[in-house]
């Protein structure tokens, strides 16, 4: 491998939004599987709607999930990098928007086959 070259495995953000489920990384032999594929690092996926749903509030059961799945990365050794991923509503102003007109702000994630 070349020298600064890092191997880095993704767990999807389902990990934080359902923990548990197989892209947890305590869940079945996820970590095992990681450590002997010889990576260092795992990105992990903090699925900001799903760690705190409202503007006060903290999913606490989630958040807890989404640090013990990074302690037990880290106490395997593993370099872990966080990547924050979606937005919750309240956070940018557009809690008050229809799904329509939320829709419509978001050109660049519609079909080709959907109207502009």
């Amino acid at each position: 491998m070349a020298a600064g070259l890092r191997r880095c495995v993704v767990l999807g953000p389902a990990g934080t939004i359902y923990p548990g489920g197989p892209q947890d990384y305590r869940v079945g032999n996820n970590g095992v599987w990681l450590r002997d594929s010889g990576t260092r690092w795992v990105r992990f996926w903090a699925d900001w709607p799903s760690l705190m749903p409202f503007a006060d509030q903290l999913d606490r059961m989630r958040m807890a999930a989404c640090d013990a799945q990074i302690a037990q990365a880290r106490a395997d050794g593993m370099r872990i990098i966080l990547t924050p991923y979606r937005f919750p509503t309240w956070a940018n102003g557009t809690d008050s928007l229809t799904s329509e007109q939320l829709a419509a702000t978001m050109p660049d994630r519609r079909a080709s086959s959907q109207p502009a």
